[in-house]
């Protein structure tokens, strides 16, 4: 859409947009997100997807489902990102969604405080908490963070006998031979968890890489089917692992 007319440069008093070659670019350290370059856009070429909302707000939102929730038993998940890193904010929806028998689950990677992890959990039906790797140098690679910290978070909402569906999203290449199948079974079984959801790689996040000009790792890779992924699913249930897809 962009025409290269430059009234979101000419638009931006932090000097924060350029062109470098056909690619417009927006130096994030500079930007205040002040939104002139999008009001400025003719072509509508520049957007933002999110925004600050009160609660209040946010409340009201969820409430438009309210029928839907009733009728299917479903409710409100939080998302992210991670949800409890803005534990403050998401505690004080999670209460009020409770206020009003709404259920309420939270997507997290379980690497967060355990203090903020207490706050939230007595608000929370569902927790669907992803485990990335088992091999905590494997896991710090791809993260840039050992995972013990989520495997002993893991363990205390188990031992609070809260509602936990583990997620394994499935990289090639990463955690996706039958080795790591094993090895995940044995880490759940020794935790305690007897049955996970493994999610099959997608290539919806690219072009997010590519808005935010960074390198996708992944760039070409086929996305994964339910038929590709289903020997881990049979290897993980061999050892005593129910994991659906």
């Amino acid at each position: 859409k962009c025409i290269r007319c430059k009234k979101c440069i000419d638009s931006c008093n932090q000097n924060a947009i350029e062109f470098k070659g056909n690619r417009l670019c927006i130096d994030k350290e500079k930007c205040t997100n002040c939104k002139a370059c999008v009001t400025k856009c003719p072509t509508h070429a520049i957007y933002y997807d999110s925004d600050d909302e009160d609660i209040d707000y946010i409340i009201d939102q969820c409430l438009k489902d309210i029928d839907f929730f009733e009728e299917s038993g479903g409710g409100v998940t939080l998302s992210g990102g991670e949800p409890l890193m803005q534990i403050d904010v998401a505690v004080k929806i999670l209460k009020k969604l409770k206020e009003l028998n709404i259920n309420t689950a939270v997507e997290t990677t379980g690497f967060v405080n355990r203090d903020s992890l207490i706050k939230a959990s007595k608000f929370i039906d569902l927790f669907l908490f992803d485990i990335k790797h088992w091999n905590r140098n494997s896991h710090k690679w791809a993260t840039g963070v050992y995972n013990d910290l989520i495997i002993e978070n893991l363990k205390y909402l188990i031992e609070l006998k809260k509602n936990i569906l583990v997620r394994i999203p499935i990289i090639p290449g990463f955690n996706d031979s039958i080795n790591d199948a094993v090895k995940f079974s044995e880490l759940f079984n020794k935790v305690g968890i007897k049955r996970v959801q493994l999610l099959p790689f997608h290539q919806f996040g690219e072009n997010k890489y590519n808005l935010l000009n960074k390198d996708y790792y992944y760039k070409g890779e086929k996305s994964y089917k339910k038929e590709d992924i289903n020997f881990i699913s049979q290897t993980m249930k061999l050892n005593g692992i129910d994991a659906i897809i």
